[in-house]
């Protein structure tokens, strides 16, 4: 039997198995052991999908039918099945309905007696920070929401999302005269079809941004990658690391495109009721609460047990070592096909992510994206085994993340010497 086949069954099992064992958590919210089966069962659909991304480097390459029908279904049941793993969408929600009521959504946190008229019995009370978090989300992410403003709009919404990238995959790959067969990469795997299938978390918005700009660039429209760039940014923040990856000639004309659809987006919601700086939201405060201030956010500050005034160093010399590392791709080695531009791409998104070490899965499966192009160990390995920090029963906050990022240092060294896939075929 192709290895293919099982490996896909397998997939969909685990994934039905979390889903029921997720159904069974939700029922019994009391009992800490009902979440037990639940984690294991996600977590078993890492491996598997390791072993089907090895698999591609072997002879024999799954059928594009197979790898399509297997994330079409692994979706269809988490799209189904109601939202387990966070709440953010709750609040995407509710800035959604807010705009819809006439009203900046950056003005007033969920809980302010002003926004009452908006509350509801099924929403509202799912609200993460109600009482005192206004919303970090940027512009970008807003329209969005306002677009889709109901747990069911959103939820397909995401879902198409999630679609397009896979079709926009299928079209960069062929055009890179490589095997559609490398879709996989995306759409396999795990963390990508639970935070956007089932979690209808924003980043799929922000991965189909990034993919667009891919194309625009290596179309020759910088202007259009600009676009695609700026408004990627104010979707997530982060995607702003991907900018020297997508350089083009000419690229100060995507520089402008972009920074102008950042400084557009926000002097519209900066105006809009005077808001001014409240379009920052929650921003500040968020990093307190992650203990970003004190250093103990970061996973390389905490696992060497450096103190908190060596934070401000830490973020200086990153800033300096990703901008070194952005110039020299930007204007030395200046990628131009797709396979260069994502590649380079995963390298910058990798070392931010290692340098900021986010507490949440859902900001790692972008990465999957620009894996599925030009794949990497690190890549792989980072954009899955991230469902981890979901496995909140490990008590120590240096070990959990260790299991993590310590694998993706050693995978890093490793794509140095060698590249998992030859990629062409």
């Amino acid at each position: 039997m192709n290895r293919f086949y099982l490996l896909g069954g397998l997939l969909v099992i685990f994934t039905l198995l979390a889903v029921l064992a997720g159904l069974g958590q939700l029922a019994a919210e009391d009992d800490p052991l009902a979440a037990l089966p639940f984690r294991v069962a996600i977590i078993l659909c890492v491996p598997l999908y390791l072993a089907a991304v090895a698999g591609l480097s072997q002879r024999t390459k799954p059928n594009l039918t197979v790898v399509l029908s297997v994330a079409v279904a692994v979706r269809l049941m988490l799209l189904i099945a109601p939202p387990m793993l966070s709440s953010d969408l709750y609040r995407y929600i509710w800035d959604g309905r807010v705009q819809m009521a006439g009203i900046n959504p950056y003005l007033f946190v969920p809980d302010d007696e002003n926004l009452r008229f908006l509350r509801d019995a099924v929403i509202f009370p799912m609200i993460n920070r109600a009482s005192y978090a206004h919303t970090i989300y940027p512009p970008a992410a807003q329209i969005f929401f306002a677009l889709t403003h109901s747990l069911t709009t959103l939820r397909i919404a995401t879902a198409g999302l999630d679609g397009l990238v896979i079709v926009l995959l299928i079209r960069l790959l062929r055009r890179s005269a490589i095997t559609s067969a490398h879709v996989l990469i995306y759409a396999w795997n795990p963390l990508v079809f639970w935070e956007f299938g089932n979690n209808a978390h924003v980043d799929a918005l922000a991965a189909l941004l990034l993919l667009v700009a891919v194309l625009a660039v290596i179309s020759q429209r910088p202007i259009w990658a600009g676009v695609a760039l700026g408004a990627a940014m104010l979707t997530k923040f982060l995607p702003a690391i991907v900018a020297p990856a997508l350089w083009p000639r000419g690229g100060w004309r995507m520089a402008l495109a972009a920074g102008a659809t950042v400084a557009g987006l926000y002097a519209a919601y900066a105006n809009w009721d005077h808001a001014g700086w409240q379009v920052l939201g929650f921003l500040g405060q968020y990093g307190q609460e992650e203990k970003l201030d004190t250093g103990q956010g970061y996973w390389l500050l905490a696992v060497l047990g450096l103190p908190g005034w060596f934070t401000p160093y830490y973020l200086a010399a990153a800033a300096c070592g990703l901008a070194a590392l952005g110039g020299f791709i930007a204007f030395v080695s200046a990628p131009r096909d797709a396979l260069a531009i994502c590649r380079t791409a995963t390298w910058l998104i990798i070392a931010l992510l290692l340098i900021l070490s986010p507490h949440y899965a859902w900001y790692y499966g972008w990465l999957a994206a620009f894996a599925a192009i030009a794949p990497s160990r690190a890549a792989v390995f980072l954009s899955s085994a991230a469902l981890l920090l979901y496995q909140q029963t490990l008590p120590d906050h240096v070990l959990l993340p260790s299991l993590i990022f310590a694998p993706t240092l050693l995978l890093l060294w490793a794509d140095w010497r060698a590249p998992l896939l030859k990629g062409t075929g």
